[in-house]
């Protein structure tokens, strides 16, 4: 199964990012044929691991801003925080590259006297990584850099939203990674689970909702093979009656709003002693209230729009359920008036009952 793979400017979704058609069968057994000839090679020789994960670090660096800029418009991904992944991305490059100069294993004393138990470490062979859209640079690096440096060759999934970027990042490890090495192929979703059971797949690594996640570690499971799966947070932020309570709200709204909220770690509830209760809710309600709301690539601006209509549709869903169970909404940031972006109103809501949905 094939098809046409599309990313879209979300806050001017009149604008296409990037269109592609999704890999054939064809395309895909080619790739994976190259990869699984590649790795051998590749795990034979450190020092060829260390210059082209430094080489590649390069290539991203030298094309800093063309990547900034481009999650920016395919993502949304307010400006500071586009321009910092880039930087983690590289850190996570120049990190692993030192690590293929680690040792692949160690000499330790044997039951009997006198033995010595050799134990030496081979990489799996080829890696499937399969990445979301919101960090669309640096998880694809941060899946891949480790498995690379301990010689396997890695296929990167991107997700749809953010194939623009994907390409750039396939156009740098053109330039800078042995041929074969490291591949990234749009692949649609059927043929995702066509992958996963192909027996030159020795692992897999993924990034994504809980429910595909758990399908993916099913599915691995019924041959055998491991899988790494990171699925949906529901992370609590935890008041106590001593905290700093502007170092909290600070730390609460960027972890809840940065980047509109569209990550796994950030900030969904917060929990909070009586004492303190009613003086963090007044400095969480006055910095909601001051977030900037727009255009990701203006200046100033910390929250961008939701990825798509979809993002939007189960935002609202949420906030009405919520208020119809009980909540109450104590602020709110204006949202801007801007036809066809997939913008909404970040939202604060005082929730009393502990057994609630939201």
């Amino acid at each position: 199964m094939s098809g046409v793979i599309r990313s879209l400017n979300p806050f001017d979704p009149s604008d296409v990012v990037a269109e592609a058609p999704a890999a054939s069968a064809e395309q895909i057994d080619a790739s994976l044929t190259a990869l699984a000839s590649a790795q051998p090679g590749w795990q034979a020789d450190s020092m060829l691991r260390l210059r082209s994960l430094t080489a590649l670090a390069g290539e991203i660096e030298s094309r800093h801003r063309q990547f900034t800029d481009l999650m920016v418009r395919e993502v949304g991904k307010p400006v500071p925080e586009a321009a910092g992944e880039v930087d983690r991305a590289i850190a996570i490059l120049r990190f692993y590259a030192q690590v293929t100069l680690d040792p692949v294993g160690e000499v330790v004393p044997g039951s009997a006297p006198g033995a010595r138990v050799l134990v030496e470490r081979h990489p799996l062979g080829l890696v499937l990584a399969i990445c979301p859209w919101n960090f669309p640079l640096a998880i694809p690096l941060w899946k891949s850099a480790p498995a690379l440096a301990y010689g396997n060759a890695v296929l990167v999934k991107p997700a749809s939203p953010a194939i623009a970027t994907a390409a750039l990042l396939s156009e740098c490890a053109a330039a800078a990674m042995p041929e074969g090495v490291f591949q990234v192929l749009p692949v649609s979703g059927a043929d995702t689970g066509t992958l996963l059971d192909d027996q030159r797949i020795a692992a897999v690594t993924f990034t994504g909702s809980t429910g595909v996640g758990i399908s993916v570690a099913e599915r691995m499971a019924s041959r055998a093979a491991p899988a790494q799966c990171e699925m949906g947070g529901q992370n609590a932020a935890i008041v106590l009656d001593d905290a700093d309570l502007d170092a909290a709200a600070d730390a609460i709204v960027s972890g809840a709003m940065g980047f509109a909220g569209q990550k796994c770690t950030a900030t969904r509830r917060v929990v909070v002693l009586e004492a303190v209760r009613e003086e963090l809710e007044e400095k969480l309600v006055e910095r909601v209230e001051k977030l900037q709301v727009g255009d990701p690539a203006a200046e100033g601006v910390t929250v961008g729009p939701l990825i798509s209509e979809s993002a939007v549709e189960e935002f609202e869903t949420a906030r009405t359920e919520a208020l119809n169970a009980g909540a109450t909404e104590i602020a709110r940031a204006p949202a801007p008036d801007e036809p066809g972006a997939f913008f909404v109103a970040p939202a604060l809501l005082r929730q009393d009952d502990p057994e609630a949905v939201v």
